[in-house]
């Protein structure tokens, strides 16, 4: 396990802690050769795809569009909370949500496997992607 800055957190490390939070307690797939895969396994054919509405209301986020480095954002914190401790940016409404969630439960850094880290470092040089801490916080 790697420890990780929680306004850091990106694409599949993201959504491997949110699963976290969802109560799996290991959202990757493992492929017998030992390489990792979508969250939720061959059965389930693609990546967790959490439902927006439903963390909106699960977790009792507000969430409102915003200016973040000149650019189009979203800000998400959790409603009981003090804001300063569960405020969370993100380039789409989702990743806002889901890192104020992770944010919540697990304060400013979580523990996300190496393998996680580096797939998701792998998709994304792959894809030529400017990471999202890059475009949005972080």
């Amino acid at each position: 396990m790697t420890a990780i800055d929680t306004a850091k957190l990106e694409g599949i490390a993201l959504l491997w802690a949110f699963s976290r939070v969802l109560g799996r307690d290991d959202p990757i797939y493992r492929y017998d050769d030992g390489s990792i895969g979508y969250i939720g396994g061959p059965d389930r054919m693609g990546p967790l795809k959490p439902d927006l509405q439903a963390t909106v209301e699960r977790f009792r986020l507000h969430l409102c569009p915003v200016t973040y480095n000149d650019e189009p954002a979203f800000e998400a914190w959790v409603d009981d909370q003090p804001k300063a401790r569960t405020s969370a940016f993100g380039i789409n409404a989702m990743d806002a949500a889901m890192r104020s969630v992770v944010l919540d439960r697990f304060g400013d850094t979580a523990e996300v496997p190496s393998e996680v880290l580096e797939f998701a470092r792998r998709r994304s040089e792959s894809n030529g992607e400017q990471p999202a801490r890059e475009r949005c916080g972080g």
